[in-house]
């Protein structure tokens, strides 16, 4: 069995133009798209920095946060959510987050684009959080065209970061099976750990606006390896660190909640 230890919460954010699938709904959204299963803190109630959008499974309900990367201020990158009716996966119905992630990098005499689109299937889970049981990811544009891949979580993931209390911490295991669309081959066993921590609630400034934010960080091995900014009231993460080499940002520029920026 292949172990892979990634931040699933976080997203590590690698060269400008390969922004890495399986970090992408992560990063739009601390519990959207996985993290793996955090059991022993499922008898805690969710706590102010929780995700509303996807915890609501309300159909129709969106968001759209547009970011820049450090050091690279004519580049954007756009990651809009919406909540999808239910579809049949896994012998039943389950309601879909599709998260799309467009990342544009100008130069030359065109803009390159980098275009991912993630879709995971989830229920309502015990205690008001979510429970994923699977998840499709397509990439189109310059940095890779036609790649579709679906994650089968087994057990199930059922994310318990937002029940965290400040200062609390849980390690996270992730398990499943991943198949490329249109392959033969055998699908592939992963499993991936990282440990989540609830830090700080924490004032951060944009633009000259101050925002009520929840800090969490993500260790992967003892190690510190990312940290996220998320927005009280949304859950939406509004600046994300990556501390790898070489370390690198992303900050928010511009958040639309169901229609309405914030």
């Amino acid at each position: 069995m292949t172990r892979v230890v990634a931040g699933s919460s976080i997203a590590v954010l690698a060269a400008p133009a390969a922004w890495h699938w399986t970090q992408l709904s992560s990063l739009a959204l601390l519990a959207a798209c996985g993290g793996g299963s955090g059991d022993e803190t499922l008898d805690s109630a969710l706590n102010e920095c929780q995700p509303r959008q996807l915890m609501s499974l309300e159909v129709g309900s969106s968001y759209q946060v547009r970011m820049t990367q450090e050091g690279f201020p004519d580049a954007t990158v756009t990651i809009e959510s919406i909540v999808a009716p239910a579809v049949p996966f896994a012998g039943k119905p389950l309601t879909r987050q599709i998260v799309s992630w467009t990342s544009v990098f100008p130069g030359g005499s065109r803009s390159l684009i980098d275009r991912q689109v993630s879709t995971s299937y989830v229920e309502r889970a015990e205690r008001g959080l979510v429970r994923e049981l699977g998840r499709d990811h397509e990439q189109s544009g310059d940095f890779g065209s036609g790649r579709s891949v679906r994650t089968v979580f087994d057990p199930a993931i059922v994310d318990a970061s937002f029940t965290l209390a400040r200062g609390q911490s849980l390690t996270r295991t992730t398990r499943g099976l991943v198949t490329t669309t249109g392959s033969t081959a055998t699908p592939s066993p992963f499993e991936q750990v990282d440990t989540v921590r609830f830090e700080d609630r924490v004032s951060l400034t944009i633009n000259g606006k101050t925002y009520d934010t929840c800090r969490f960080a993500v260790a992967q091995e003892g190690e510190v390896s990312s940290r996220s900014w998320h927005h009280v009231g949304t859950g939406i993460p509004i600046r994300i660190e990556n501390y790898g080499a070489p370390p690198r940002s992303l900050e928010m520029r511009l958040l639309v909640v169901n229609g309405e920026e914030i």
